[in-house]
């Protein structure tokens, strides 16, 4: 019938639907609608947070939280080896894919895999808590339908979502941008 089905863009931009986050929360984004899970589609949701032990521990309470908000939904998080012992025990994270730090050629092929591998997953939100350019082309290369990241000169374009910080986060250290 009419009922949306994952990966149906019509899907995540109903106004009648619940959504991720409000403006508020982004700090001037754009709200980011979700379907309403009780017409039957459950989310599967991506969270990329690549390396940074410390960075990667302030975005712990996230998975509960989206949790909490879509209890059905399949929740991934991409993250480097060094912080992987940080979610590894999180039980609000379904799936923890990760993935190594290498280097030159083989960090190309490596990624090459795993954005193929993120492809076939069919995401429907991809949540890039880092922004860097790797984190970038990753969130890119999945082909959610909602793409979310911070507005970064040069790697924007790649979101369906950017979510601005006011000029007076930037200049702060990124442990305050976190409170």
């Amino acid at each position: 019938g009419d009922a949306p089905r994952r990966g149906d863009h019509r899907a995540l931009t109903n106004p009648k639907s619940r959504y991720l986050n409000s403006k508020s929360n982004f700090q001037g984004g754009t709200r980011v609608w979700v379907s309403d899970l009780a017409s039957g589609c459950s989310l599967k949701i991506l969270l990329i947070r690549l390396r940074l032990i410390g960075d990667v521990v302030f975005t712990t309470p996230m998975p509960r939280a989206i949790k909490r908000q879509w209890p059905d939904a399949s929740l991934s998080y991409l993250v480097e080896e060094a912080a992987a012992p940080v979610l590894a025990t999180n039980s609000f994270i379904d799936e923890l894919i990760v993935v190594r730090r290498a280097r030159g050629m083989r960090r190309l092929l490596d990624d090459v895999k795993l954005a193929a591998r993120l492809r076939r997953a069919r995401y429907d939100v991809a949540l890039d808590l880092h922004g860097g350019p790797r984190s970038s082309w990753l969130t890119l290369a999945t082909g959610a339908p909602q793409r979310i990241g911070y507005e970064v000169q040069g790697r924007s374009w790649m979101y369906t979502t950017v979510v601005s910080r006011p000029r007076a986060l930037r200049a702060r250290h990124s442990v305050v941008n976190q409170w």
